[in-house]
């Protein structure tokens, strides 16, 4: 089974504590400097924008983490302005880099407001979710797998997945061990929830002696199932996970409809005829 399974990153974390992302509590002039220097400063809003978009940690790494977020921005800081001092800001890749972070921006910015406030979705909706996704949930599995975990650019990495495909696990755990003696077998569990949806047929002619070949971020996992166990996640447990997927969806939709409406009315065409070919 040549086709690589990309799996759905899971999501997991604490709610960070209010106080990371300003002042624990206390009000503040919103441009209240909170670091300064010959010629520099950085302010609390500053920080806080940088705060807002960082990931959630546990509550007792609130202030070292805080902390060490300054620091990067005073680092971040000091370079880009010794940047500008010595013209970087002129270079033709670097004016470039910045009209694309410009766009990035711009883009994800008309996206939010094209979405706006997301509306929690039903009990009735969550319910259909759930019961139209049996291999996420109440049917999900835990497949036990034996395998080489590589990162995408290894050397000859098509060779070994075509390997597992014509030959099977054995040949390609000989072929490893001759070409690449340091990597290593691993055991490892996956859970049919994390894999797309297009991994359904796949999914449901697996069985334990199965060779199977997937993709996580950064790597490729080529292997054979040990084992495959029943692992039902309840309704109850699913439905922030389900809320939190309808919403996604919703937007996404919102989102692409708007784009299709836009390229319409720009009338958007591909006249390269190299880039003309429609993508599969």
């Amino acid at each position: 089974m040549g086709k690589l399974i990309r799996s759905r990153a899971m999501q997991s974390g604490c709610i960070i504590a209010a106080c990371f992302l300003a002042s624990c509590g206390s009000k503040k002039v919103p441009d209240q400097t909170i670091v300064t220097g010959d010629n520099f400063e950085i302010t609390l809003t500053e920080l806080d924008q940088i705060l807002r978009a960082a990931p959630p940690v546990q509550k007792e790494q609130v202030a070292p983490a805080r902390r060490a977020i300054l620091d990067t921005l005073i680092s971040q800081k000091l370079l880009a302005e010794a940047g500008e001092e010595a013209g970087l800001d002129k270079q033709v890749q670097v004016v470039q880099a910045i009209e694309a972070a410009k766009r990035s921006i711009l883009a994800q910015a008309y996206a939010r407001k094209l979405v706006g406030e997301d509306d929690a979705p039903s009990e009735a909706a969550i319910r259909k979710y759930y019961d139209d996704h049996p291999e996420k949930f109440s049917r999900r599995l835990k497949l036990n797998i034996v395998e080489y975990s590589v990162p995408q650019g290894f050397p000859n990495i098509n060779e070994y997945a075509a390997l597992l495909d014509k030959e099977g696990f054995d040949a390609l755990s000989t072929k490893m061990a001759a070409d690449s003696p340091d990597t290593k077998q691993l055991a490892s569990s996956r859970l049919s929830s994390e894999l797309p949806p297009t991994a359904a047929k796949i999914l449901s002619s697996l069985k334990p002696g199965s060779d199977i070949s997937y993709a996580t971020p950064g790597q490729v996992h080529l292997g054979r199932v040990q084992t495959i166990e029943i692992d039902p996640q309840s309704f109850e447990e699913a439905k922030f996970e389900i809320s939190e997927a309808i919403k996604s969806e919703r937007r996404e939709q919102t989102v692409a409809a708007a784009v299709q409406e836009l390229r319409k009315s720009r009338h958007i065409e591909i006249v390269n005829k190299d880039l003309k070919v429609q993508a599969r």
